[in-house]
């Protein structure tokens, strides 16, 4: 199970999580209208501890501005009776 929560504030994204036994994370990012980066880092809290100090992550999301393209459907009349 995960539970967590994000803030944002601004261009400012900030979150924790907590994955049951296992770790607490903690993660801040930045976004723009073309990019998302983003930071976080695992704090290991399950017996594992010791064979891993905890991991890092970072990420980079690009936005691509791609049109929809409209459809236009056929309209059928409706009959009055």
């Amino acid at each position: 199970l995960n539970l967590g929560l994000y803030v944002d504030h601004g261009p400012i994204t900030a979150g924790v999580w907590y994955r049951t036994k296992d770790a607490f994370i903690a993660l801040i990012g930045f976004h723009t209208e073309k990019f998302k980066f983003g930071y976080s880092y695992d704090v290991t809290t399950s017996k594992l501890t010791t064979a891993t100090a905890g991991s890092h992550e970072i990420s980079l999301q690009l936005q691509f501005s791609c049109k929809r393209k409209q459809r236009r459907f056929r309209q059928v009349a409706c009959p009055t009776f």
